[in-house]
Formats: structure tokens, sequence, C-alpha cells
């Protein structure tokens, strides 16, 4: 009964161990997944910034990228995510500027599909998402950690969760780059109706900018935008 009891006892002692020995590889599996997953996504979101800013660069225009990204990380790796202000991006804006055109520089709030629509098919205006920065940034999330090298695209604040997140501070940052930039007359689409923001027009806006045969200034008309000069308040 001795022997047999020290070997059942053995055989316990050896189960608890396989399983313990399961339990701490399935950890080091998945510690292993997340940091590979986090560093693919850091390598995807590198690709697109790198990607999208060879695409504006090409033709007559071109940018040093590789710096332009290194100016960008400085702005918010290594730092708390709502602990970004709009001045951690003064050496991008430096690196990258905003090109201005006068006459033809339009600023939005609440508009941006109709903004984003009359930019595209038509040549006459140009809003943020035109310049190099907006352009590359457009659509995308980011943020930084404490003491980590590393850019997150996931666990980043909200818009309004709080002012100083990187994300909400880099659209200040450029946006004020984009006004300071503004030369002759600018325009400004604004929600002409909180109850109904041009929605009773918005089908007949959208065919405007389609055709060719008409000006942007009678698109503007029928779409009740406010065109405002330089000195305007906005």
């Amino acid at each position: 009964m001795g022997r047999g009891g020290s070997r059942r006892r053995s055989g316990r002692v050896w189960l608890c161990v396989a399983a313990a020995a399961l339990a701490l590889a399935g950890v080091l599996a998945l510690t292993l997944r997340l940091t590979v997953g986090r560093r693919r996504s850091e390598a995807d979101f590198q690709a697109t910034f790198t990607g999208r800013c060879e695409q504006f660069s090409g033709g007559s225009r071109r940018h040093d990228c590789p710096k332009i990204w290194s100016a960008f990380e400085q702005a918010y790796v290594g730092r708390q995510p709502c602990n970004v202000s709009m001045e951690a991006y003064d050496a991008l804006i430096a690196a990258a500027p905003a090109e201005a055109q006068c006459n033809s520089m339009i600023f939005w709030s609440k508009t941006m599909d109709m903004v984003h629509a009359l930019t595209e098919k038509r040549d006459c205006y140009m809003s943020v998402e035109e310049t190099l920065l907006g352009f590359v940034l457009n659509g995308l999330r980011w943020c930084g950690k404490r003491s980590s090298s590393e850019t997150f695209t996931t666990g980043c604040p909200e818009w309004f969760e709080c002012v100083n997140n990187p994300v909400r501070s880099f659209w200040s940052r450029v946006s004020a780059d984009f006004a300071e930039q503004a030369c002759g007359d600018v325009t400004v689409m604004l929600n002409g109706s909180i109850a109904t923001p041009f929605s009773p027009e918005r089908s007949k806006v959208r065919t405007c900018i389609s055709d060719t045969n008409v000006t942007c200034e009678y698109c503007l008309l029928r779409s009740q935008i406010t065109v405002h000069d330089a000195d305007s308040t906005l």
C-alpha cells in the first residue's frame, strides 16, 4: 500500500507539473501573439503613412517621407495618450508645411462629406485634407504610451475623451497651419440647418458638383454656403 500510494502521489505531481507547463506555454503563446500582432499593426500604420506620403509626392512634388515620419513620431511616441499638445506637432509642421493655393482654400465644420465631394470632383477648392499631412493621416488613428517606443493603433483615446489626445491635437495644429497659409479669398462651408443639415438640398448639390458646365460658385449658392474673405470671423 505504501509503495502504491507513493506512485499515485508521484503521478498526481507529474500531472500538476504538466498542467502548469501547458498553462505557462499558453500564456507565453498568447503574449507572443499579442506582441507580434501589435508590431504588425505598427508596421502597417507606418507603411500606410509612407505609402500615402510617396503617393502625394508624385510628379514634380518631392518630400522627404522618412524625415516627415520621424518628425511625426516625435510628437506622441513615449507620451501618455492624453498628454499630447498641439505644439508637439510643431516639428512635423516645419517638416511639411501646408502649401497655400490663394483664393481656393476651403474650411468646413460638420459638412465633411459635402466638402470632400466638392474637392474630389472639382479643382476649384482645396481643404486641409488635400494638404500633404491631411492626405497622409486622414481617417487614421494612433497614439503612444509612456516609456514605450511603439506606435499603437488600438486602445487610443476617442476624439472627445480628452482634449490633448494625439489625433485631435494633430488636426487642430494642421488646421491652424492651413489657416495661417490662407491668402486671397477663402471659403467656409457650414451646417446651414441644425434640424435638417443640408438634407433637402444634398442631392441637388451633388448633381451640381458633378456637372462641369456650371461654376463652383453656383454650386455653393445651391447649398446655401457662405463665402467669407480672409479677414472674416470664421
